[in-house]
């Protein structure tokens, strides 16, 4: 803590304000669940007002009363403190009567009421309404990831943006789209129940599943790796899995799926920025101990008796990390690839399946399984499709269309380290 105490004398509140940012991220997405809970999710507007205020309040105090000795518990109680101000001012009465009646009923059991929404219980229900309604289907994708960035993870509109290579205005519109639907009563502030359950539940780990992809593999032109991104699609899914339930083996198979990937992260780039692709990485830089806890969640997973998109992606992550790279059991990965085309016959999963294929049998019967790929129109403005085709026609000694490929690859890309990749391929390729 000396260290916080001496950022927090300092007189720059840019500091303490990132200070304040970094250790409270998550307090921010519970108290926004706790006010929600209170005011509805019609009022939206007005819990994020409390949240601001609280923070704010931080801000102001922090740096010369020093940090509380529960900094969690002073915003939740400086979040409800403010609530209950509100709750007995006649304007906010007036106005939000229809939604809190129940809470305004008694000037005296008005504290004790608010009082049962700061419960531990309460804010993990809270946390979980949350996330469902963040993920509500009726959203725009990408309004649903924004949202949860937002109002999960505590993340500023200028991160989301950097975040998804966009400008403030953009995300702000798309949050706003979300807002008009949460004040019509369009989307329910509410944990689904029976079979509306499992496909909500669906649509919440696809959102998730986004969010860590864009910090494994970032579209920002400084970093291809955003370990603060996959370290919040983690922590939201291990929340799932604290709650009884959302403990299901599809959430224990993506959780192990996300971290099997996650523990290569730190051999993917070498000391000069460089990609390493995986037959390149140092093994040794690999998380061990991650390896071993995907491996257990992948173990829970197959407790239950349907198989998912997560199950079989875990399944050829789980090869990948086993052995080194000559060492693969490329057949293994090759007939879940084939289960999983079977499930979900998308041209990336083909594209997928087909380097495999390469590894198997070569890049000529690769190349051929390519031209017949169904919907391969669909990846025209995808660059891995390109820089795979590269790669198969370099193997396949169609030098002039590997560099043909590799160049449309680099074109159509938004990732610096991705370029400096393909450009070093196409200087190999052309013996430059």
């Amino acid at each position: 803590f000396l260290i916080i105490f001496l950022l927090m004398q300092s007189n720059d509140s840019q500091d303490i304000s990132k200070l304040i940012d970094h250790l409270f991220r998550r307090d921010a997405g519970r108290i926004t669940s706790i006010l929600t809970g209170i005011f509805g999710i019609e009022n939206f507007d007005l819990v994020e007002d409390i949240v601001q205020d609280t923070i704010v309040k931080a801000l102001h105090q922090w740096p010369y009363s020093g940090i509380p000795g529960n900094p969690s518990g002073w915003l939740l109680t400086a979040a409800r403190n403010r609530a209950i101000d509100l709750l007995r001012q006649r304007r906010v009465r007036e106005k939000y009567s229809d939604q809190i009646s129940l809470m305004l009923s008694s000037e005296y059991s008005l504290s004790g009421k608010v009082n049962e929404f700061f419960s531990e219980n309460e804010i993990n229900n809270g946390q979980l309404r949350m996330i469902f309604t963040c993920c509500h289907p009726d959203l725009p994708g990408e309004s649903q990831v924004a949202l949860a960035l937002k109002h999960l993870c505590g993340f500023s509109v200028k991160e989301i943006a950097k975040a998804f290579l966009t400008n403030e205005d953009t995300i702000t519109k798309r949050l706003s789209r979300a807002k008009e639907k949460f004040s019509i009563g369009k989307v329910k502030f509410e944990i689904p129940t029976g079979n509306e359950l499992e496909s909500r539940l669906a649509n919440v780990l696809s959102t998730i599943y986004l969010l860590f992809n864009e910090g494994y593999n970032s579209a920002t032109s400084d970093r291809l790796v955003r370990e603060e991104l996959m370290d919040e699609a983690i922590w939201l899914t291990g929340f799932l899995l604290e709650q009884k339930i959302t403990a299901l083996p599809e959430v224990h198979a993506l959780l192990s799926l996300m971290l099997f990937h996650y523990a290569r992260a730190p051999a993917r780039i070498d000391d000069k920025g460089n990609i390493l692709l995986i037959k390149e990485q140092d093994r040794n830089l690999w998380d061990k101990k991650m390896i071993s806890k995907a491996e257990e969640h992948l173990n829970l997973a197959a407790k239950g008796n349907k198989i998912t998109e997560y199950h079989l992606e875990a399944g050829i992550a789980y090869f990948y990390t086993q052995t080194d790279f000559d060492k693969i059991e490329w057949e293994k990965i090759l007939h879940l690839y084939n289960v999983l085309y079977d499930m979900n016959k998308s041209a990336i999963v083909g594209l997928n399946r087909i380097i495999v294929v390469a590894q198997l049998e070569g890049a000529k019967k690769a190349l051929a399984e390519l031209d017949k790929l169904p919907g391969k129109d669909e990846l025209k403005n995808y660059h891995l499709y390109y820089s795979t085709l590269g790669e198969l026609y370099y193997l396949n000694n169609q030098k002039k269309e590997a560099a043909e490929s590799y160049r449309k690859a680099e074109q159509l890309t938004t990732s610096e380290a991705e370029k400096k990749l393909l450009m070093k391929k196409i200087s190999l390729v052309k013996g430059i």
